[in-house]
């Protein structure tokens, strides 16, 4: 259950990532987008999920800590 939160905030970057590249033509759509997904993810996302994500001992490795986030 842990690793869907990871998964979600990947996948939020990786659409940031697509849709921000210069040429675009949705470019300017982004917020609406992420607004989309981040209401969709509230109504799934319960307290267990938000729990897993630092209990999974996967994300204690310091090498998954120190790889920057994808849309940063």
């Amino acid at each position: 259950m842990g690793e869907i939160s990871e998964r979600m905030d990947r996948m939020v970057g990786e659409i940031e990532d697509i849709i921000t590249q210069d040429g675009n033509p949705h470019k300017q759509d982004y917020s609406e987008v992420e607004e989309i997904i981040m209401a969709r993810w509230e109504k799934l996302n319960i307290p267990l999920h938000s729990l897993a994500f630092p209990l999974t001992p996967k994300f204690y490795d310091p090498r998954h800590i120190e790889k920057p986030a994808l849309g940063e």
